[in-house]
Formats: C-alpha cells, structure tokens, sequence
C-alpha cells in the first residue's frame, strides 16, 4: 500500500514539474527574444543591402571603401600576422626606413573585436571586414536594448509593445552607421556609449562606481579618438542626469550631490589612468605630428551650419552627397521619422516631468549648438578641424534623441495631442525641405516622405480621435514602415554617393595583397 502511494506521490510531482519546466523555458525564450531580434534584425537589413548593392558574398564588390580600402585594409593585415608572431607590434617598415606602429595601432587596432582577425589573411581581409562589420552592428542593436529596457525602469514604466526593440533598430540602422560603416574603429564608441549612460546612471542611483571606471577605461582603450568624445560626453550627461534626471529628497540633495561629483571625479580619474597603458606611448608616438592641436582652434568663431539644416537631416534624403568627404557636409542624424516625431513629441506631452524635459533639452540643444559653431565642433574632434565626416560625435546625438522617444513612448497608454503636434511639425520640415531634395536627392524621395510621414499622423490622428488605446497591429504596422525607411534611407545613400560604389573587389583582393600590401 506504501509503495503505491509513494508512487503516485511521485507521478503527481512528476506531473507539476513539467508543466513549470515548460513555463521557464517560455520564459526565457520570451525574455531571449528582444534581444535577438534586437541583434538579428539590422543584421539582416544589412545584408540585405549588401545583397543589391552585390557585394560579398552574393557579388564581387566588397567593403573595401575610400579608407577602408587604402589604410585599414592593410593595418588588418598587419595585425593577423601579429596575431600568427610573423610582424611586431611596435614597430613597421612601411614608413620610409621604418616607423613606429604605436599610435596607428591605438587608434585602429585596440578593439578587441579586432581579434576576429586571427582567421583572415590579406587575401581574404574583405571577409573578416564584413564579418567584424555585421558583428559590430549586432553588438549595436544589443547595447541599445539593453539600455532602453534600463531606462524604461528608471523612468518607472513597462515596454508593453516592444518599443525597445524597434528603437534598438533605429540605432544600429542609423545613418551614421549605415554611412559611415567603412571606418570600422568609430563603431565600438557607438557600441559602448549606451553602456557608458547606464553606468553612469547606476553611479549615481546605486553608487556602482567601480563599473564606471572599468567602462570608461574601455572606452579610451578601444579607440582614443572617439573615446575622448565619450569621456566629454560623460562628464555632460553626469551633470545633467545629476541635476535634471535624477530625483532626489531636497533635504539631503546639495550634500549627497556634492559628494557625488567628488566620487565622479575621482573614478574618472582612475578608468583614465588605467587607459594611460594607452595614451602615453600614443602621446609619444604623435607628439609634434599633423595630430598637434592648439588651444587658439576653440576661439574660431563662424557658423558652419544652419540649425535648421541640422533639423531637416530627420528626413531621409536631405543629406548631401558628399556627406562622408567634401563640402557642404551635414551630419547624420537620421534615426527615422517615427523616433524624430516621438522625440519632439517628449517635449510637448504633460506626462514628462518638466525637469527632464529641460535635462534632455539642454543636451539637444549643446550637441545641435556644435554641429552649428565651427568652435564647439572642433572642440568634440579633439581641437583638430576635421578632414571630412565634419560630425563624427552625431551617433551621440541619435542615441539622446532615441532617448527622448522612448520615455515618451513607454509612458503613454494612449494616443495624446503632443504627438500629433509633433507630426504636423515634421510635416512643415518635410515641406520646407523641398529645396534640399531639389539640391541633393530628388522630388521622387521627398515625395515619397511627405506621404509616409501623412500616413503616420492620419494613423496618429484617426486613433487620438476614437479615443482608445493603440491597438497591437497598429505598432506593428510602424515598426514595419520604419524598417523600410532605415532600409530605404541607406539605400539611399549606397546608390547617390560615390563613396559606397568605389570599392574594390573581393576578386582583385589577393593581387592587391601581393603587390600594394606594405606592412611585412
């Protein structure tokens, strides 16, 4: 009787466990899927372009493109054979009687995505470069969620929707990443600085100050250049997110703030002495080479552009054609019109607390300010006038505009008159902007986006006017539709620039390597 009972015990507990098995891999599986789509997704864009544009591996053409196919193809060469103990890492005779390889080496080679590179020789560097490429754009839509699931937290809300994936999209899609692609080593910058925000959130929310430093330092590590950009952002989102972003009790506010900015300093201090494993031999290296800068370059006054330029760059199309070198040159900033319109839409709606619209205002407005002032754009480019790409710090911009969209975004249950106003703002830009497309791109595209940005007010408007929440289709419908803008926008700038098209070919690659490669 005993031995019956113990075993309908155990069928019975047999019976519960499979039924919570299978919750938890439910579970997981949906917690696992933001993320993966959030990393396929402009993967798989992305390959999609290269599949009509005919490159590697379904065409000849490669991303061997402008730099990446005169300078970096071959530093990435010279690292593999690094890598197999065939080349130093300190030293090349490829300059003349030979050089120093210390600084080309922090600036381009430090990343440790660079490693990829064991497997690709210089016959065969057009495929690691596409696969350090798609892995890049990956790690960019990942960093992205994860960030924006960090700030739905923080700003107490639910994505309900999966906002955070589509944005995480919008980012990794972006123009600065779909245009500027080809110098591979600014990519890690746009990788980290979503996790660069979040520690710098969990500094001063739980005092994680040694994850600070550790990112901080990676950031420099990974590549000086745009790790100074990162390092001067840091130091203005702290101040802001401190004094703005953050709520705090206003007994205890003045001291604990206070003593807050002392830590930062401090830990600051330490991620960049930790990075001097870097900069020093660097400083060494380029002292006294075109790399000088001079304190007099911040004192340059002159506009180098009109903010109402800057504006209509959140319309696919208005970017010039010589966007990457050359003059006249607009940064890049598009992200989609969606996210634009959601972004403007943050300032105007009344369930953002008036603090951080001024917190993230002040941000808009200082990085559209440098994109205008010849002074502070030089500033973000380390005192030096940049050589082409005039707006290499933009990707900062995108991420604080994505921002804004999504605390908007996840903080709404309905359909409210802010984005509508927003959406007919965006439709007074597309209509001025009629003269750029005239000058740069074509009546076809701004056609083609004045109609897209009406379908989305005449959505936004027949919803706000039945006074109901946003059904599920409608969301899907507005991811679909700017999936196809990002795709669509890239497409753009592949087919109107000569940049994208004068490449070399995967099948002239290994002749390439045996005559022109210099790094032995």
């Amino acid at each position: 009787m005993t031995e019956v009972q113990n075993a309908r015990e155990k069928e019975d507990r047999d019976m519960t466990e499979i039924p919570s098995t299978r919750s938890r891999i439910k579970s997981f599986l949906l917690n696992a899927a933001g993320p993966a789509m959030a990393a396929l997704i402009p993967v798989l864009i992305y390959m999609l372009l290269n599949t009509i544009f005919h490159r590697f591996p379904t065409g000849d053409r490669s991303l061997l493109i402008w730099d990446m196919n005169w300078q970096y193809s071959d530093y990435f060469a010279h690292l593999h054979d690094i890598l197999h103990g065939h080349a130093s890492a300190l030293y090349s005779f490829s300059e003349i009687l030979g050089g120093s390889m210390v600084g080309n080496a922090a600036y381009y080679l430090m990343s440790p995505l660079n490693l990829l590179f064991w497997f690709f020789d210089a016959a065969h560097i057009y495929a690691g470069i596409l696969t350090l490429t798609l892995c890049k754009i990956a790690l960019t839509g990942l960093s992205s969620y994860f960030y924006f699931r960090h700030l739905c937290r923080r700003n107490h809300a639910d994505d309900k929707y999966g906002f955070c994936v589509i944005l995480a999209v919008c980012n990794a899609l972006s123009a600065y990443i779909t245009c500027y692609s080809f110098n591979i080593m600014w990519l890690d910058a746009v990788i980290l600085l979503p996790v660069l925000m979040i520690s710098i959130d969990d500094f001063i929310d739980r005092r994680h100050t040694t994850r600070y430093s550790v990112i901080l330092f990676l950031c420099v590590f990974t590549c000086y250049y745009t790790g100074y950009m990162l390092c001067l952002f840091a130091a203005l989102y702290f101040l802001t997110d401190l004094f703005l972003l953050t709520d705090q009790s206003a007994r205890t506010a003045f001291v604990s703030r206070i003593s807050c900015i002392l830590y930062f300093l401090l830990y600051s201090v330490l991620g960049l002495m930790l990075s001097c494993l870097v900069l020093i031999p660097v400083y060494y290296a380029m002292h006294g080479t075109k790399s000088s800068f001079s304190l007099s370059s911040l004192f340059t006054a002159g506009l180098i552009n009109d903010p109402w330029h800057v504006v209509m760059q959140f319309i696919p199309g208005c970017t010039a054609e010589n966007v990457v070198y050359g003059s006249p040159a607009e940064p890049l900033i598009y992200c989609g019109i969606m996210a634009a319109i959601c972004a403007a839409a943050f300032f105007v709606s009344r369930l953002i607390p008036l603090k951080n619209k001024i917190g993230y205002g002040l941000l808009s407005l200082i990085l559209i300010a440098s994109m205008c002032f010849r002074s502070l754009n030089i500033l973000w480019h380390g005192l030096n006038e940049p050589n082409g790409s005039s707006y290499r710090y933009s990707f900062i911009f995108i991420l604080t505009v994505l921002s804004e969209a999504c605390i908007y975004l996840v903080k709404q249950d309905h359909i409210h008159r802010s984005v509508l106003i927003s959406a007919v703002f965006f439709i007074a830009v597309t209509l001025f902007s009629y003269n750029m497309f005239r000058a740069y791109s074509s009546r076809r595209i701004w056609l083609l986006d004045l109609m897209l940005i009406t379908v989305y007010a005449a959505a936004l408007l027949i919803f706000y006017l039945r006074h109901t929440a946003m059904p599920v289709y409608i969301i899907r419908l507005f991811m679909m539709l700017t999936l196809a803008e990002l795709t669509a926008s890239a497409f753009y700038q592949y087919h109107a620039s000569s940049v994208y098209t004068d490449c070399r070919n995967v099948s002239d690659t290994a002749e390439y390597a045996r005559t022109f490669s210099y790094f032995k």
